[in-house]
């Protein structure tokens, strides 16, 4: 499955300084976003990036790490545990990476907006979701939508949804809500269902 984003591409910047000083040779490119959960709406999972090869993976190096800090460990046995060991976090996302910018999710539902090539933040947007009303933590990732040959605010947007069943949208450049999408940025996602518990519907997938 030929499946790299630009993420690896730029990993591949370090091919030579982490051979022991010998030169390592790979293709020039291209350099490929990967701005879809599956690579594309089609969801194929397929980049043209060709960097990395069997010839020249042994010299990466890991070129950053990002911590999130969103983590719950498995409950106390018989403390509340409902779904046991589901109930602890796990990182499940997909980032997307659009131009120089990676983006991801928490568990917690936190988005974060990273420099692809350092892994600096740019930006972190907060739903404040409730977690101790959350069963299974999990985000598997958020989606993208451009306005092409537009230029303001929200015209580049990172949707998100929630486990407490919203969803957001988020300008891409800044992580502010986008006012103009539902109510101050937000569709209450449970609004027309019969009644449930605040645990039965959530959105883990991406919008």
């Amino acid at each position: 499955m030929a499946s790299s984003w630009r993420l690896c591409v730029l990993m591949c910047a370090l091919l030579s300084a982490c051979s022991g000083g010998r030169e390592v040779d790979h293709p020039a490119g291209p350099a490929t976003d990967w701005t879809s959960f599956g690579g594309s709406p089609g969801g194929g999972r397929y980049s043209a990036a060709n960097e990395i090869t069997p010839g020249n993976v042994h010299a990466l190096q890991l070129a950053w790490m990002h911590r999130s800090g969103d983590f719950r460990g498995p409950p106390k046995e018989g403390v509340g545990a409902i779904n046991g060991p589901l109930q602890q976090t796990g990182f499940g996302a997909t980032p997307i990476v659009s131009g120089d910018t990676l983006y991801y999710c928490t568990p917690y539902n936190r988005v974060f907006a990273l420099d692809a090539a350092t892994g600096k933040e740019r930006w972190v947007f907060d739903p404040h979701v409730d977690m101790s009303q959350e069963n299974v933590p999990v985000c598997r990732g958020v989606s993208l939508w451009e306005a092409h040959g537009a230029s303001a605010p929200c015209t580049k947007r990172i949707f998100t949804g929630t486990l407490d069943a919203r969803l957001i949208a988020l300008d891409a450049e800044s992580g502010v809500a986008c006012t103009d999408f539902g109510a101050g940025g937000t569709v209450d996602l449970n609004f027309g269902l019969t009644p449930h518990g605040s645990k039965e519907y959530s959105v883990t997938s991406p919008p």
